[in-house]
Order: C-alpha cells, then structure tokens, then sequence
C-alpha cells in the first residue's frame, strides 16, 4: 500500500470516527433524559448495536466506496489516464474530510442543544451542511478535473 493510499484511508477513517461523536452524544442524552421509557434497555441495546454497525461499515467500507465512484468516474470521463494516478488524485483530494466531519459535528450539536426549531434554523443549518458535503466533492471532482485537463494538455 502506497503512502497517498494510506493517507486517503487515514482521513476517512479519521471523519467517521469524529462524525460518529454527533449521533453518539445525542444518543447518550437521549438514554439519560428518558429513563421511565417502556421497553427502555431494548432500546438502549439495539440503539447502540446501530450505532456500533454504522461505525463499523462507515470505518471499513467508506474508503472503498469512494474508491469505487472514483473507478466509475474515471471510466465515465477519462479512460486515458491510469487506474493508479485517478486513484491518486483522489487520495489526495480527502484532505477536507476530516475537518469537514469536525465542523459537521460542531454544526449538529449546535442545532441539537440549541433546541431551534422551525423554517428559519431549518433552512439556515440544512444550507450550511450542504456547503460542509460540497467542500468535500468539490474538492474531489477539482482533482478529476485537473487530471484530464494535465493528461489532454
């Protein structure tokens, strides 16, 4: 495994890991806040083996999942390059994921323990978590394309 490879599979494992803080906090507060809950400790335990799978896929298989788009990519848009540079680019092109998965984070527990509600913070929090998802395939699809554009030039 080349280092680049190594790197991209660090920093998605790196946002999975940050990313799983939010769900898992407001999981935690939830079990706390809501103990006379009937059937209360099968929903603590099947909630946390939810949590624990969607770790364990996002922690094995995320990288792969990219790696595979980046494929389907590059047989879509540039059969000309080789299979090693595409997957090179986008390895390099991970570097926002782990700061994009901490200001998610940071974002989610703002909305959640700012209890806003309605349109206004709906619209306002749902936008700004869009543009955290588009810095990051951005940032991939920039590295795709200046990748064809180095290989046509």
């Amino acid at each position: 495994m080349n280092e680049i490879k190594s790197k991209g599979i660090l920093r998605t494992r790196l946002a999975v890991s940050v990313g799983f803080l939010g769900p898992l906090i407001e999981y935690l507060c939830f079990v706390f806040s809501e103990k006379g809950y009937l059937y209360y400790e099968i929903f603590v335990i099947a909630g946390m083996f939810l949590l624990c799978m969607l770790l364990f896929v996002g922690w094995f298989m995320l990288y792969p999942i990219i790696i595979f788009l980046s494929d389907i990519a590059r047989f879509l848009f540039d059969r000309s390059n080789s299979i090693d540079k595409w997957h090179n680019a986008t390895d390099n092109a991970l570097w926002p994921l782990p700061w994009a998965s901490t200001i998610g984070v940071v974002v989610w527990f703002i909305y959640s323990f700012g209890h806003f509600g309605g349109w206004p913070s709906d619209v306002i929090f749902g936008t700004i978590a869009n543009l955290i998802g588009a810095w990051c395939y951005i940032t991939i699809f920039r590295s795709w394309y200046l990748l064809i554009r180095q290989q046509k030039a």
